[in-house]
């Protein structure tokens, strides 16, 4: 029993490494934050999957302190936000959003479509994340793509989120799929739970 907790641990760290480390790898960037990744948010969420919600829950977590911290790195305090924004945007754009990528358990299924729709249901609810984070905080930003995103803060937030989050949500669920049918993972994760 304590080496199974421990072996769940390592795994989770693992995981989060790799999906830290996979964050760096970006396909496409936008200038207020952003990007397009290779795959950085499916380690966490097969390992929530694999392991349960809690499991999942607290790798999420932990990879919300990493992606914070690059944040950080990347000029976050520089965005011109008051305090008050800046900590609706850090509690939405990295606590929550990358906390619940974990959380695939709570939605997956026992086949690799219905997993893969789980890891799809939680990108998701991280886009919803990044949207409101854009509506609330971001809405000042919406004048450089024009006088109509301007007068419309729903419609920029959801183009410029739609952007980056569209493309990571439908690669990353495609990817999840291919993964998650291989007969050697599918039996992995059927013997965790």
């Amino acid at each position: 029993m304590k080496n199974e907790k421990t072996l769940m641990l390592v795994e989770g760290a693992v995981m989060v490494a790799l999906a830290f480390a996979l964050s760096y790898v970006r396909v496409f960037t936008l200038p207020q934050g952003g990007s397009i990744t290779l795959l950085s948010l499916l380690p966490v969420s097969v390992y929530g999957i694999r392991n349960g919600w809690k499991a999942g829950l607290g790798a999420g977590f932990v990879l919300s302190l990493f992606m914070f911290f690059q944040g950080i790195t990347e000029g976050l305090f520089a965005w011109g936000l008051t305090p008050k924004m800046l900590v609706v945007c850090i509690v939405l754009d990295y606590f929550l959003a990358y906390t619940i990528t974990g959380l695939g358990a709570l939605f997956g299924g026992k086949t690799p479509a219905k997993q893969a729709l789980a890891i799809a249901a939680l990108l998701f609810a991280k886009f919803i994340c990044h949207f409101v984070s854009g509506v609330i905080c971001f809405g000042e930003f919406a004048s450089q793509w024009g006088e109509f995103f301007a007068r419309h803060k729903v419609l920029y937030s959801l183009c410029y989120n739609g952007a980056h989050m569209i493309p990571e949500l439908l690669i990353t669920t495609a990817a999840a799929y291919v993964v998650l049918k291989n007969p050697t993972v599918s039996k992995k994760l059927a013997r965790a739970k």
